[in-house]
C-alpha cells in the first residue's frame, strides 16, 4: 500500500533488465495457472531471447524435456526466485494479487472472445465489415470513428455493469503502402458510476 501505483501491470521495477515481453509472458503464466505450485515451476522455466527476424525479445515457459532456447529468465535457483518475482508482482500491483494463481485466464480470455463477438455482432447488424483477429479487428481506415463506437457499444455489452463505467485504452493502427505501422493509442471514456451507469 505504501508503494505507487505502476503504470501497467507487465512494470516490474525489481526486475527492470527483463524487457516488457518477458514481463508479459510471466504475468500472464501466473494468472493462468491454478496453483502456486504450477506458477512457480512453470516460471522457473522461463527462458528468453531476442529474435532479429520479428526485432523483439521472445519468451517461452517449458513442460517435460523439450529442447529449450534462449537464456534462462531465473538462471540461479530458479525454483526460489520464480516464487520470488510472484511475491514481488502481488506487492507491486496489489490489485491484481487475488487473480495471481488463481486460473482466472480462462474465464479473461473467454470474455476477450465475447467482446470480438459482440463487436463483430454490432458491426454485422449495421452493415459495416469487420475482420476479427485473435483480439483484434481490421476494419477500413476511413472507419476509425466507428470502431470507437463500436468498443463504446460492444464493452458495456459484454461486461455488463462492470463494463459501463471508466475508461476504455485501445489502440489503432494504420499500415501505410510500404507495411509501416503508424500506432495511435486512444481512449473511451465510459459513463461513471454516480451518472447512474
Amino acid at each position: 500500500m505504501l508503494l505507487e501505483a505502476l503504470p501497467e501491470v507487465y512494470s516490474m521495477p525489481d526486475y527492470e533488465w527483463l524487457p516488457r515481453a518477458v514481463h508479459k509472458k510471466l504475468v500472464n503464466t501466473l494468472i493462468n495457472a491454478a496453483t502456486r505450485q504450477k506458477a512457480t515451476k512453470a516460471l522457473s522455466t522461463a527462458r528468453f531471447w531476442f529474435d532479429k527476424e520479428d526485432d523483439g525479445w521472445h519468451c517461452e515457459t517449458y513442460n517435460g524435456k523439450q529442447k529449450r532456447k534462449g537464456q534462462p529468465v531465473f538462471p540461479e535457483e530458479p525454483i526460489k526466485e520464480a516464487a520470488r518475482y510472484i511475491s514481488a508482482l502481488e506487492i507491486r500491483h496489489s490489485m491484481l494479487a487475488p487473480a495471481v494463481c488463481s486460473g482466472l485466464g480462462a474465464v479473461l480470455q473467454k470474455l476477450d472472445s465475447d467482446l470480438i463477438e459482440n463487436m463483430l455482432w454490432i458491426a454485422t447488424g449495421l452493415g459495416v465489415p469487420v475482420l476479427p483477429v485473435h483480439d483484434e479487428i481490421i476494419l477500413p481506415q476511413s472507419m476509425n470513428s466507428f470502431a470507437h463506437v463500436l468498443l463504446e457499444k460492444a464493452f458495456p455489452l459484454t461486461f455488463g455493469e462492470y463494463g459501463g463505467f471508466g475508461e476504455i485504452q485501445a489502440k489503432w493502427t494504420c499500415l501505410d503502402h510500404g507495411g509501416k505501422a503508424d500506432s495511435e493509442v486512444f481512449g473511451i471514456a465510459l459513463k461513471s458510476r454516480q451518472n447512474g451507469a
